[in-house]
């Protein structure tokens, strides 16, 4: 199966969001690519599902100025039904971007994250002498018992 090129990426963003009459995002399209090209390499489709956000942010952008308006009779142009489809939209692929950063994260598998619940042993007083800093006693170990003095 071949692998689009970024042109056609491009053109199947533009067409899933639909562009308004300004042909705002056939001009801005180009600058949202270049924006997350770093992920290019990352994941196969990153850099694609980046971008379609990024154009969704920008037509909720230009929608949120956008105003409804009442016609004639009953007939009404209601607005921000398109926001939220395209806030439908932000959040569905917010949540395949998320998808695929956790897949990441757990094939890269960096290391544990978590609370050290192992100390280092205590030493005695016979391999550690009573005039080191690190002598329990010098330390005021609660565990100790006694007063000692030196």
């Amino acid at each position: 199966m071949a692998t689009p090129n970024t042109d056609q990426y491009k053109t199947l963003i533009i067409a899933q969001i639909g562009d308004d009459e300004e042909s705002t995002l056939a001009t801005m399209i180009d600058g949202a690519w270049l924006l997350y090209s770093d992920y290019a390499t990352s994941a196969p489709g990153l850099q694609y599902l980046c971008a379609l956000r990024k154009c969704i942010e920008i037509m909720q952008g230009k929608e949120r100025l956008l105003v409804d308006t009442a016609r004639d009779g009953d007939r009404r142009v209601a607005l921000d039904q398109r926001f939220d489809h395209l806030q439908q939209m932000f959040d569905n692929t917010d949540a395949q971007i998320t998808a695929l950063h956790i897949g990441l994260s757990r094939s890269s598998a960096g290391g544990a994250i978590g609370i050290i619940r192992k100390t280092t042993p205590i030493d005695s007083l016979s391999s550690v002498g009573a005039d080191s800093g690190f002598a329990r006693m010098l330390r005021g170990d609660a565990f100790l018992g006694g007063d000692w003095h030196p």
